[in-house]
């Protein structure tokens, strides 16, 4: 997988993988039309709404760069 278009992203598959993604170097919650997040506790994330939600999915730092998505700056 390439992540060249935000639908080839994967999605958040449940609790557990968006606290994977947040324990994990270079990924990233990613928001269609909004930002990378890589903290837990940014108000930006609504993390009820995470898993199987076609609007979040998961990012490397070099997808965020190639597709250019911009970095939450709560989590920066």
């Amino acid at each position: 997988m390439t992540g060249e278009n935000f639908a080839d992203l994967p999605l958040v598959a449940d609790d557990e993988d968006a606290r994977r993604v947040h324990r994990t170097v270079g990924l990233f919650l990613v928001k269609r039309g909004g930002v990378a997040h890589a903290a837990m506790d940014c108000g930006h994330l609504s993390w009820t709404e995470l898993a199987n939600n076609p609007l979040y999915r998961v990012a490397t730092d070099a997808q965020c760069r190639a597709l250019r998505i911009a970095w939450c700056s709560r989590c920066t």
